[in-house]
């Protein structure tokens, strides 16, 4: 009960002959003054009485249904909401509690339906709204999900556009579904009604890289202007650097990351971890998360520190690394999920970095460096988008890092088992832009009964996948044209699942990574088409350092003809097959110890270079 409620019945009681209130409604009110007092057992007393006195009036039922819910009475709490809406069939307390009850027995499908009567009952209530979202969501539900924010959003008057939640919502829904150029217009209406939520604005700008619309100075200046919204500025927590000499020790090297387990970054950086020179380096990990699998196990064996950092606050958290004495922070994460740019934000260490984990600039002006390589950040473009010093790796940044033990066999040719070429693409949903899936359409169109096979995390859940489908068939794709594959379970299976394919097709604006180098090894050519942004050029980059630089397009219509020209020669599909899983391992881009030494380079350049700048005491910015 609000303050100015609990106001107005202790003044009701006081007058209550002025009122002429009935037994029952008086006490109610001495209930409800009870249960404002945190007398919750003389509160039940009394709404038992009040029940008692008269049994047919809603209110009195809900009561002592919140009394019994906060005892942890659910089955109580229960029958009292019910009672009170076949009292009132229009009680929207009741149906949204009843919601939140059955949630919490894990009752989705009742809660899911209660959730719908509330919001039925009030479409402008938007945490009714949202309720019913989530909900939908943890049953996988995301067709429904779809329809109840579409139905908010589509109204420019519609309360949702006052809602910061709800956008935020709606936001994360549409990026989920594979619609980013869509979850734009939400994401960035809630954080210009609250521009606090970091974390929203993160996925907004992780977004902005997803998708078509945007252009390369709006997102550039988008990310600049993520730092000037958190909580805790530089200047509340001033860091102070004692300077060191060059010569001293061993480099200190942090890592932070919400990721050390199996993830894609765990193909590129385990090298490292496992290679460099202990002479030279320490490595103090920082995990933000509490997660841990056989390559958690990998990253904490080869640290000197493992310090978990999940729950921690931003001051906490750069304290600990300011007294481990960092010489160099690096960020693994960017603007991708539980990510801790807000700790590198206040400095950290006295000098800061980002790699591997996002392939643009994170904005953040204490971040003194990126690294990056030649393709996906030409010299040429002299960091025209980035707020860091570009650091470029030799031969490219990425080093992909197999367990040759436990790779399935490539395979014959799919085409040779079943006749037909069969393209695919197993990136993420997030990346199936509509020119992506335009231009494999043509590509099909080009190449008599081919086929595509579709495999993305998520789409096990039927609505996911059966939303992707309409969305082909929206764009002109035949049902049979294409196959959208479940989730393989494990990463052997996953690679397995590469023998059915002939040619993997990159998505664009953004490419893939982690699955392009999937498919290299499991002998199966990946077609890129590079763009005009870091994150649209790590296919180039990755098929330069294996050797194939003629599978990379110069454009979208020269995509489509590279793709299709090698469709069209089978022999050679199949010689290729056979010998593309050596010649990657015999790249550069599987050259362990040649980027390990690279790296080193990189990293013990760069801190003689910032010692010979702050060498006294000084205040880093």
């Amino acid at each position: 009960m609000e303050q100015n409620q609990f106001d107005q019945v202790q003044q009701y009681l006081t007058k209550s002959p002025h009122f002429e209130l009935e037994e029952d409604e008086t006490v109610y009110l001495q209930a409800l003054i009870e249960h404002h007092r945190g007398n919750t057992n003389k509160a039940a007393e009394l709404a038992k009485m009040a029940i008692r006195c008269n049994t047919n009036i809603p209110n009195y039922h809900c009561l002592l249904a919140t009394i019994a819910s906060n005892h942890g009475e659910s089955a109580k709490a229960i029958k009292h909401h019910t009672r009170a809406i076949e009292l009132d069939a229009g009680f929207f307390k009741s149906y949204q509690q009843l919601g939140y009850l059955y949630e919490k027995e894990g009752c989705l499908e009742s809660a899911s339906d209660a959730f719908e009567q509330a919001w039925q009952l009030r479409q402008n209530n938007m945490v009714a709204a949202i309720n019913l979202i989530l909900c939908y969501k943890r049953l996988g539900q995301y067709r429904r999900a779809l329809d109840t924010v579409e139905c908010i959003v589509k109204k420019p008057d519609s309360e949702g556009w006052n809602d910061s939640v709800f956008l935020s919502e709606a936001g994360f829904l549409l990026l989920q579904l594979g619609f980013a150029d869509k979850a734009l217009k939400p994401f960035e209406a809630g954080l210009a009604l609250d521009p606090h939520r970091t974390g929203v604005a993160s996925a907004f700008l992780y977004t902005s890289n997803l998708a078509c619309t945007p252009d390369n100075e709006t997102i550039f200046r988008k990310h600049k202007e993520w730092p000037l919204q958190l909580p805790i500025q530089p200047s509340d927590h001033p860091y102070t650097h004692t300077g060191r000499n060059p010569r001293d020790k061993i480099i200190r090297i942090g890592f932070v990351s919400p990721d050390f387990f199996y993830h894609p970054i765990s193909c590129f950086l385990p090298a490292f971890f496992k290679q460099r020179d202990r002479q030279q380096f320490e490595i103090y990990c920082y995990s933000n998360t509490r997660k841990k699998d056989e390559m958690t196990c990998l990253y904490q064996n080869n640290s000197d520190k493992w310090v978990n950092i999940a729950g921690l606050g931003t001051t906490e958290t750069a304290e600990i690394i300011r007294n481990d004495k960092i010489d160099i922070l690096i960020d693994l994460t960017g603007h991708t999920m539980h990510n801790r740019l807000d700790v590198f934000h206040l400095r950290a260490a006295p000098t800061q970095m980002t790699f591997l984990g996002y392939p643009n600039t994170t904005g953040v002006p204490n971040i003194d460096y990126r690294i990056t390589d030649e393709v996906i950040d030409p010299p040429s473009e002299r960091n025209r988008y980035s707020t860091e010093r570009l650091l470029r790796i030799p031969g490219g940044m990425h080093c992909y890092q197999p367990d040759v033990s436990n790779l399935p066999d490539v395979g014959e040719p799919s085409c040779k088992t079943y006749g037909y070429i069969t393209f695919g693409s197993f990136n993420n949903h997030a990346k199936l832009t509509d020119p992506t899936l335009t231009a494999w359409k043509q590509i099909l169109d080009a190449t008599p009964s081919s086929r595509l096979h579709i495999k993305c995390n998520g789409l096990e859940h039927g609505d996911k996948k059966n939303i992707l489908a309409t969305r082909l068939q929206q764009l002109g794709f035949r049902a049979e044209q294409f196959t959208i594959l479940p989730r393989a379970g494990n990463l052997y299976n996953h690679l397995k699942c590469y023998q059915g394919i002939d040619i993997s097709l990159d998505t664009f604006p953004y490419n893939g990574t982690t699955t392009t180098c999937d498919s290299l090894i499991m002998g199966v050519p990946v077609v890129t088409h590079p763009g005009d942004r870091p994150y649209g050029r790590a296919g180039a980059s990755l098929l330069k350092s294996a050797g194939l630089n003629y599978l990379c397009a110069t454009n979208e219509k020269d995509y489509i003809d590279v793709a299709t020209a090698i469709a069209s020669d089978p022999l050679s599909l199949g010689t290729l097959r056979k010998q593309l899983r050596t010649k990657v391992l015999n790249s550069t881009l599987c050259d362990t110890n040649s980027w390990t030494r690279k790296l080193e380079n990189i990293l013990l350049k760069t801190f003689k270079e910032c010692n010979s700048i702050t060498n006294d005491n000084t205040n880093v910015k």
